[in-house]
């Protein structure tokens, strides 16, 4: 028996085992430490395009047609489950076939996948991660003309994906046709956003969702301005421990980009964190550093060598690494406006 017949199943195993193991660390992150679909999440599966035209946020509750006086349903929390279930197999699997188990298992139970994704299920931040990936993992380049439908599905993706699907792009293909044209649509897409989307009276988006809250429909259209007075006024009110979790929070991004740096490109990483910037006009700061690191892993899974040999090697993390992302694993998810909600 050959190398390759040994390892084919040993590496079905690997598969299976971190399949499984994504599967359990998101169903902690939901059932323990969260609801299966918190009330603030149901306003965006019903504030569409058919009764108030053009509006933020709107295509994803466009497509999915639920009536404007859906409650909290099985129904809604299964169509909400999809992109989790999706990307719970799409990255277990691809973890399990990092050459260096440590690296592998550090990534699995990192507080920013799977216990995140549980933990905030429902946000469509997970549906824009689905296409990036799809976009990412395509072998045409034309594949990067679906990126502005992540702006219309969610315009923070303009700060959390679209700079990454862009650099890594660009590194693949250069300034390519596809490239052009996407600058092109997205241009569209982000004027129409910012510039044409309704806005209507928060007594009628009342009237019209009797069974979403207030802030959850007044969240859909906001300025910048309403924005930055709310972080503004919500940063006033932080406690010394709340600044503590964020730093810890920063030393993991920090692991993570020290492991990137080793086999990826600087503008690669300088992409995955601007998330970050998010902080200035929203408060989920737990939730901005947590997409932060995603980004980073995603560019981990995705990073290449020259060589396989310096490839394999540049995989490999020291035990010191190793340490630091089992621990943060331990004190996750990272949250969405409070940082490691576990340790409260």
């Amino acid at each position: 028996m050959n190398n390759t017949t040994r390892t084919k199943p040993w590496q079905l195993l690997r598969s299976i085992a971190a399949i499984l193991a994504a599967i359990l660390l998101a169903l902690q992150g939901n059932l323990v430490f969260s609801t299966p679909l918190s009330d603030w999440k149901l306003a965006q599966f019903l504030v569409g395009y058919d009764d108030l035209g053009f509006v933020r946020r709107g295509l994803i509750a466009t497509l999915y047609g639920f009536p404007n006086d859906t409650p909290v349903t099985r129904e809604v929390v299964l169509v909400a489950a999809w992109p989790t279930v999706a990307l719970v197999f799409v990255l277990a699997l691809a973890i399990s076939r990092l050459p260096d188990p440590r690296l592998a298992l550090g990534l699995l139970v990192s507080p920013a996948l799977f216990q995140q994704m549980g933990y905030d299920l429902g946000r469509f931040d997970q549906i824009n991660l689905l296409i990036s990936l799809v976009i990412l993992l395509s072998s045409r380049s034309m594949a990067v003309l679906f990126l502005p439908l992540t702006v219309l599905i969610h315009e923070a993706s303009l700060l959390v994906h679209i700079p990454l699907v862009l650099a890594i792009h660009l590194q693949r293909h250069g300034l390519d046709r596809a490239i052009v044209l996407c600058f092109g649509l997205l241009a569209l897409t982000t004027v129409a956003v910012f510039g044409f989307a309704a806005r209507p009276e928060l007594t009628v988006l009342q009237a019209q969702f009797p069974n979403a809250t207030e802030p959850s429909l007044a969240v859909h259209f906001n300025t910048m301005s309403d924005n930055i007075a709310y972080v503004v006024a919500w940063v006033a009110k932080l406690m010394p421990v709340d600044y503590a979790g964020f730093l810890a929070a920063l030393c993991y991004l920090a692991a993570l980009l020290t492991i990137y740096l080793r086999m990826g490109h600087p503008l690669i990483a300088l992409a995955a964190l601007t998330p970050l910037g998010l902080a200035f006009i929203g408060i989920d700061w737990g939730r901005w550093i947590s997409l932060s690191a995603t980004n980073l892993i995603i560019a981990i899974l995705l990073g290449k060598k020259k060589d396989a040999q310096q490839k394999h090697s540049s995989h490999r993390i020291s035990p010191v690494l190793f340490l630091v992302l089992l621990g943060f694993a331990l004190i996750g998810p990272f949250g969405v406006t409070r940082v490691f909600p576990m340790l409260r």
